[in-house]
Formats: C-alpha cells, sequence, structure tokens
C-alpha cells in the first residue's frame, strides 16, 4: 500500500486510578513508532457534596480532585518521558465522558483517540448507554478501542468494506479504512486484510478484488463472506487471528432520526480483538462545545 502521512497527535483516555492501562500501552507504542505526540486525558464529574461534611465548596472539591489527578497523570507521563516520548497531560471537570472527551477532540482535533473497552452484559447491552458506544457515535476523529493486552510486534488487522454499494459515500470510508489501516502498518508493521459481507456473487467478489489490488491486498486476505455481519465478523476475525477489526460508522436513519455506527456498536461486544473505527468524509460531531460550569 501506498506510504500515508503519519499521524502527529495521539489522545488516549485514562483513568489515573486504574491499575493497568492498557489503552495508554497500546497509544504510547504508537506514538513510539510514529513520533507523534501524546495527550493523557482524564475526565470527571464529582457528585454535589453531601450536606457540606467537610465545609467546603464544590469548587474547591473540583479543583482538589483535579490536582489530584493531574498529580496522577503526571506519574504516569514520567515514565514516558523518560522514553523520550512528548506528553502532556489534561484533566477536566465535565460530563458525560463521552461528551467531555468529545469535546476535547472538537477544541484540540487529534488525529487519532485511544480509549479502553471491555464487554458489556446484556442489561449494559441493551437497556443502558455506555461511553464505548457513545463515542462511536460521536467522536468526530478515528477512535480505536482497545481490549486488554499489549501491541503485538505485527498486528494482523481485518478491515470490513463496502465496495460493491456503489454510493460515494461507502468508496470514499473503504478509502479512509484502507489509509488508516495503511498508517498502522507504515508506523509498527503488520499484515492487512479485506473483507466484505454479502452474498459471494460475481460482482461481489470482483469488487472486492479489484479494492484489493488497488491498494497492494495479498490475494489470500481478500474475503467475502455470505451472512449477518454480527455473527460471521466475528468468526472471521477469530479465524484469522485479526488483532484489530477496522469499520466505518455510516449514517442511518430511523423515523427521521439520524444513527450513527450501529453495527458497530452491535460488534464491540462480540469481537474480541480491538475496533478501529471511522466517519465518513463530512461527519459533525452532535456535541456542543460548550463545557459545564463547575459548581460554585
Amino acid at each position: 500500500m501506498a506510504s500515508k502521512p503519519s499521524w502527529r497527535s495521539i489522545t488516549v483516555v485514562v483513568d489515573p486510578q486504574q491499575k493497568a492501562h492498557p489503552a495508554l500501552q497500546k497509544a504510547a507504542a504508537l506514538a513510539a513508532r510514529c513520533g507523534a505526540g501524546l495527550t493523557l486525558l482524564n475526565t470527571f464529574v464529582l457528585p454535589q457534596p453531601m450536606a457540606d461534611v467537610a465545609r467546603i465548596s464544590a469548587r474547591e472539591l473540583v479543583s482538589a480532585a483535579l490536582r489530584d489527578r493531574r498529580r496522577q497523570l503526571e506519574k504516569l507521563a514520567a515514565g514516558l518521558r523518560r522514553r523520550k516520548l512528548k506528553v502532556k497531560c489534561v484533566v477536566e471537570w465535565d460530563y458525560p465522558q463521552s461528551e467531555a472527551v468529545v469535546r476535547h477532540v472538537l477544541a484540540t482535533r487529534p488525529d487519532l483517540l485511544v480509549a479502553e473497552t471491555a464487554h458489556h452484559g446484556r442489561f449494559a447491552r441493551w437497556i443502558l448507554s455506555n461511553t464505548d458506544w457513545e463515542l462511536i457515535r460521536t467522536c468526530p476523529c478515528p477512535l480505536w478501542l482497545v481490549r486488554g493486552g499489549r501491541l503485538p510486534a505485527k498486528p494482523q488487522l481485518l478491515v470490513a468494506v463496502d465496495p460493491a454499494h456503489g454510493q460515494a459515500v461507502h468508496t470514499r470510508l473503504d478509502a479512509r479504512l484502507l489509509q488508516a489501516a495503511g498508517q498502522i502498518v507504515d508506523c509498527i508493521g503488520g499484515t492487512i486484510g479485506i473483507v466484505h459481507v454479502d452474498d459471494p456473487q460475481a460482482s461481489q467478489i470482483d469488487a472486492v478484488e479489484r479494492l484489493g489490488k488497488r491498494h497492494g491486498i495479498a490475494p489470500a486476505r481478500r474475503y467475502v463472506v455470505p451472512g449477518e455481519i454480527t455473527r460471521v465478523l466475528p468468526a472471521l476475525v477469530a479465524q484469522t487471528g485479526a488483532d484489530i477489526l477496522l469499520m466505518g460508522a455510516v449514517s442511518r436513519s430511523r423515523l427521521g432520526q439520524p444513527f450513527i455506527g450501529t453495527t458497530a456498536e452491535r460488534l464491540i461486544d462480540r469481537v474480541e480483538c480491538d475496533v478501529f473505527v471511522v466517519k465518513p468524509v463530512g461527519f459533525r460531531s452532535p456535541v456542543l462545545r460548550r463545557r459545564p460550569r463547575v459548581p460554585a
């Protein structure tokens, strides 16, 4: 594949109170390989002080928490700076968390956002919203949702494409996905495969073959598989040993309302690998840029 401009700015969402930081590990490894600046971001909100037990204002509580969390982030950053990484720490009082993160992205325009994800129970999947899903829907920049574990030396990338659709939005989105995959391989190495989930008719196979040839994808790594995407794609991820699944979040509509990333949301709890989500060209986040005020 043709070389692409590397990422210059990477933001990673970090909870400094956790013991393990898989998202930070992978973001730091990527930043080190491609020479990107790294921002450690923590957002939080404190509940209103109960009965003002400590006789201090909410603003003082927030200020103390900001100092404490920044101190914790700086401890993590110190080790990264010893590895010659360019690191800065940002702690913000803001809510809800997904909107807080997106507000930071809108203000700073990083090339990539990295965040940790975990499997969610059935109740959370069907009843509740969660930060992962909201970031898939609203984050304007490429989003890398990380499972546990270290970054493999040569990761296997699987890119979900739709070359037979015929609409310009899908064509451009396929190009952006393959560009992101190329950036990862340029930085850290690895191999790229492409998959189109549809009936393996001649037209579908030809479209995937043409796309694969155009981007230098090995013939053995070009897949057209039939079935329902949330069933067959996790099976292919397991079969190929993919470390990162790259997919687009395309606008949908239901009852006149815009929906983003429905398939990605449904897949996030069905695959064991990292998920890398890219928005279509022209996507505009619905998140407001204005932050809530710190209480007095």
